[in-house]
């Protein structure tokens, strides 16, 4: 997986304006000038935020030896909030890092994805929703808007 030059190259003034519409307050997560788009995803059209995830790994989460080095980057999609009803994506490309004792290689963390970032964006989701209903007055209403917000079920 090839990571362009274009997403390395960031820029101070899109990455703070980025976070600031995302609530992102990670310093690791950076965003280049380019770092908006919108594209197709899963056959619908989506606004996709893309980023990139560094940081410094001191030691090996597995034997804790201290040699570890840079190995690659992953990307994960992480589905957001829709925006005036356009599904909403951050793609983030995530530093991986290689111990050189154990061969174990692990991804950089931060609080904003979790490791499982796809079960975590659904269960972000959810929770926004709950915030955002309060007022809905049986669990079968917050059920369908979930279901709703997920594509799963349709307003008929």
């Amino acid at each position: 997986m090839s990571i362009t030059k274009n997403i390395k190259c960031t820029d101070e003034k899109t990455s703070h304006s980025i976070k600031q519409v995302l609530n992102i307050k990670d310093f690791n997560i950076t965003f280049s000038k380019d770092a908006t788009s919108k594209e197709r995803v899963h056959g619908r059209m989506a606004n996709v935020f893309t980023g990139l995830l560094t940081g410094e790994a001191h030691r090996c989460e597995c034997c804790g030896f201290d040699s570890v080095i840079r190995h690659a980057y992953h990307d994960s999609w992480i589905q957001l909030l829709p925006y005036q009803e356009v599904p909403t994506y951050l793609h983030l490309y995530k530093q991986r890092f290689r111990c050189t004792q154990c061969h174990h290689t692990f991804s950089a963390k931060t609080y904003y994805v979790a490791e499982n970032c796809y079960l975590e964006g659904k269960n972000n989701l959810i929770k926004v929703i709950k915030r955002i209903a309060f007022g809905f007055r049986t669990f079968r209403h917050l059920r369908m808007r979930v279901l709703i917000q997920q594509n799963i079920c349709e307003i008929i």
